[in-house]
């Protein structure tokens, strides 16, 4: 099985493990008690769907949404019980904040489509299977031309012929340059579902020939509408800010705000031993216990009851600027720092990632429990993980991009979030010492 740092499987250096066939690719009373789980960061997640749009605040080098909205729709709704209590959803829509953006480089550029370790041969012969005209393919090719970086060869692509492509080849070219970590549009696509997609757009204060070229330019993955041609929209428009709306339309992830509900005859000592893996059961169960004293019980978002890596990135996102290291936090390094204080940046390696894999995780048949990591499968390649809160809910960052937060989603959004050949598997690897 393989590991995959991106948003799908590269094929061109594969890491293998022998002994298991693992492989890595370089591809969210009582007072006193929340103080003690260092309450102040998640002040600030509470006061995100109650301050104004655009009060963003500092921390840790990420800020909070800017513009956080609770989705309408008869919620909150409630999950299937288990040992984790009882859960109720309240789906929120977020997006970057606009200082993000700003950062961010908006060049109009089109750039080079890679192919790491393939020959301009290798390349002809796949165009000819896509359903391309005669002349998309001969322009194209005459983009053709050695990559030695890359032990391979690049095409700049015509940018009138890159908009000219039907949706079913853009579908498939696309696929193909996201196995390779050198095509960032295409590795981090932005991806919309499509009950979202036209309204999305409509609230954007953009030129309507900039919304159509959208629209043009959208192809399908599944359950998700996929958008990788932000250089050949930007040009039309001019403004900073209609960039900045634009850009927070494809951006916006759906995620959801997770409570448990702690009435007075919950079994609290069960509850400790679930939310507190890691160590924490007895920094839990006070806080708990005031929650069961409470006439007719309470809520709390369970963010309070997460290890402090998670607490402190649960909604956020990290700096453009703090790129190189910001763009390499990725799934696995999220995932394997689920419960250390201070992230390890080794896991910023992709042979340590594979190591740490081997010989620190076993897999797990049965019943889930928090922090069990979740790797999503295709064939002998994971082309993501993530970690498994409770339910069906993990903890995700997908991708590396600075466009994609840390935020809860359900596994089988998960999922289709990853365009993929082939069928999915889920497995689930817990760390030896839990």
């Amino acid at each position: 099985m393989a590991l995959s740092k991106k948003t799908s499987a590269d094929p061109s250096d594969p890491i293998v493990v022998p002994s298991s066939g693992l492989r890595v690719t370089v591809s969210w009373c009582l007072v006193g008690a929340l103080a003690a789980l260092a309450l102040a960061p998640w002040v600030v997640v509470a006061l995100v769907v109650l301050r104004p749009p655009g009060d963003a605040r500092q921390g840790d080098g990420r800020k909070p949404l800017a513009t956080p909205a609770v989705l309408p729709g008869g919620w909150p709704a409630k999950g299937q019980p288990g040992p984790w209590g009882e859960l109720e959803y309240v789906p929120i829509s977020i997006a970057p904040p606009a200082e993000f953006m700003v950062e961010m480089e908006m060049s109009g550029d089109v750039k080079p489509w890679y192919f790491p370790g393939m020959t301009a041969d290798q390349v002809r012969a796949y165009l000819e299977r896509i359903e391309l005209t005669p002349e998309q393919k001969s322009r194209l090719l005459a983009g053709l031309s050695p990559a030695p970086q890359v032990n391979g060869v690049i095409i700049t692509p015509d940018p009138e012929v890159v908009k000219a492509l039907s949706p079913e080849a853009r579908q498939r070219i696309y696929r193909w340059l996201g196995a390779y970590n050198q095509n960032v549009a295409q590795v981090n696509s932005f991806r919309i579902t499509p009950s979202e997609y036209e309204q999305r757009l409509m609230r954007a204060a953009i030129p309507e020939a900039a919304r159509q070229l959208v629209r043009q330019l959208t192809y399908r993955e599944e359950r998700y509408a996929f958008f990788a041609d932000l250089p050949l929209v930007l040009p039309l428009v001019a403004e900073e800010e209609g960039r900045v709306q634009l850009l927070k339309a494809l951006a916006r992830q759906t995620s959801a705000l997770i409570r448990l509900r702690v009435r007075q005859d919950t079994d609290v000592d069960s509850l400790a031993e679930y939310w507190g893996r890691g160590g924490r059961t007895k920094e839990l169960r006070p806080l708990l216990e005031c929650l069961a004293n409470v006439r007719g019980g309470q809520v709390i978002d369970v963010v309070h009851l997460l290890p402090g890596f998670a607490r402190r990135r649960i909604y956020t996102y990290p700096r453009p600027s703090n790129a190189p290291l910001a763009v390499n936090q990725d799934c696995h390094w999220t995932s394997l720092n689920f419960f250390n204080d201070v992230p390890d940046d080794r896991f910023l390696n992709v042979q340590t990632v594979t190591d740490v894999i081997e010989r620190d995780y076993y897999p797990v048949y049965g019943s889930r429990l928090l922090g069990d990591i979740v790797l999503v499968v295709v064939g002998d390649t994971a082309i993501h993980s993530a970690v498994y809160i409770a339910d069906d809910i993990v903890f995700t960052k997908n991708g590396s991009s600075w466009s994609t937060p840390w935020m809860f989603m359900r596994l089988d959004d998960v999922k289709g979030f990853y365009p993929r050949d082939g069928a999915v598997e889920i497995q689930f690897m817990r760390r030896n010492e839990l």
